[in-house]
């Protein structure tokens, strides 16, 4: 797989991409940023799937309409994880990739935003990706992206104050103490 990646990825990410078999490019080995259209421009003249941390390519793929050949969005991993979640990105989206879509990968999940007329909600490709692995590997042989999954937390609800017991003997001496305070200091207030 043909990718670019972009200055604020890892640069051991490219290496261990690389290792893995893809032709891969990191613009932080360039003398200079370019910036990001630059970066948008030359990943889709060379045919490279654009790997980035942030949503500024994802808006001018969008909202400018500008022309890219796949772009990945890594959100919540760790730098040392990177490696690993693309290649499972690309293991599980590399159809939709190729054919320009946008895909955001955060812990919990993986978006995929389709382009033309493969045009993907999130949810549908989600299941299709679901549906994918568990076809392909139904051992369920760990992953990436559940490993990095957190189970929510449960809080429990506090008991209602009806049912709670309260200590009414302290919250009555409270109550004479401020009343004696009270007294003590405005002396027309005794009867």
């Amino acid at each position: 797989m043909r990718l670019l990646l972009d200055s604020y990825v890892w640069g051991p990410a490219a290496a261990e991409l690389q290792s893995q078999g893809h032709d891969v490019i990191w613009a932080g080995d360039w003398e200079r940023d370019h910036g990001d259209r630059d970066i948008l421009q030359r990943a889709h003249t060379e045919q490279r799937i654009l790997l980035s941390l942030d949503k500024d390519f994802g808006e001018l793929a969008i909202i400018q309409n500008q022309p890219h050949s796949g772009i990945m969005r890594l959100v919540g991993f760790s730098p040392r994880k990177w490696a690993s979640v693309c290649q499972e990105v690309l293991d599980l989206n590399s159809d939709e990739l190729q054919d320009g879509a946008l895909v955001t990968a955060v812990p919990s999940r993986v978006r995929v935003s389709g382009r033309g007329n493969r045009s993907l909600t999130a949810g549908a490709g989600w299941r299709r990706q679901r549906d994918r692995n568990r076809q392909q590997s139904p051992g369920l042989t760990p992953s990436v992206l559940s490993h990095t999954v957190r189970p929510p937390r449960r809080r429990t609800p506090p008991a209602p104050s009806l049912l709670r017991p309260r200590n009414t003997g302290a919250m009555e001496a409270r109550a004479r103490r401020r009343l004696r305070n009270a007294r003590s200091s405005f002396p027309h207030l005794r009867g």
